[in-house]
């Protein structure tokens, strides 16, 4: 919850932490993310490590050349309506 003095409170944390301390999020109606910069940070390493552990390929490259590599494969990317 955010209120009028530029704070918010953290729901992973339960900190109450200044706006600036949580990435913006255009989608959310506060224009942050509920987590803040340091849990969301916390939350990325946990799962890189745990990926990175359980053997599982972890993934570095982008959207771009993720759709690079499918269309190298003859596959063709899904796309949403062309009308």
């Amino acid at each position: 919850m955010s209120d009028s003095n530029g704070y918010h409170v953290c729901t992973k944390c339960n900190q109450s932490l200044t706006t600036d301390q949580f990435h913006r999020n255009a989608t959310k109606k506060i224009g942050i993310n509920s987590i803040c910069k340091e849990c969301s940070n916390a939350l990325a390493r946990h799962r890189y490590e745990s990926r990175k552990l359980s053997g599982q390929e972890v993934e570095t490259t982008t959207n771009h050349e993720t759709q690079n590599v499918s269309e190298a494969s003859g596959e063709l990317p899904l796309q949403a309506n062309a009308f």
